[in-house]
């Protein structure tokens, strides 16, 4: 499974501009970054944030890791590409702590 992570505002690379809008704007892309950005890990609580490593968990995959379908702290999000499908996000560096601590 590869981590993923989401570009700041206004991100630059090569000289294609790779984040979201620095200005509000009606771009869905944009819309989506933002809010996964704004969404709690289902670990700790924290927000996304941005370039920072996260990892997609699907309903099912909420109640295996996590014990239940919906963490605590966890915000479900809409990912909409083939349809609506609720993902559950995770700081990288918290699910594989999780992982290195079931491991001993």
């Amino acid at each position: 499974m590869a981590a993923s992570y989401l570009a700041h505002p206004g991100k630059v690379v090569r000289g294609e501009e790779i984040g979201p809008c620095t200005t509000v704007c009606d771009h869905r892309d944009c819309a989506l970054t933002r809010s996964h950005a704004k969404a709690s890990c289902a670990m700790c609580g924290n927000e996304i944030g941005y370039e920072t490593a996260f990892y997609n968990f699907s309903r099912e995959d909420s109640q295996k890791w996590f014990g239940n379908e919906i963490s605590p702290f966890g915000t479900m999000v809409k990912f909409m590409t083939d349809g609506p499908r609720d993902k559950q996000l995770v700081h990288a560096v918290c699910y594989e702590k999780k992982i290195r601590e079931e491991r001993r």
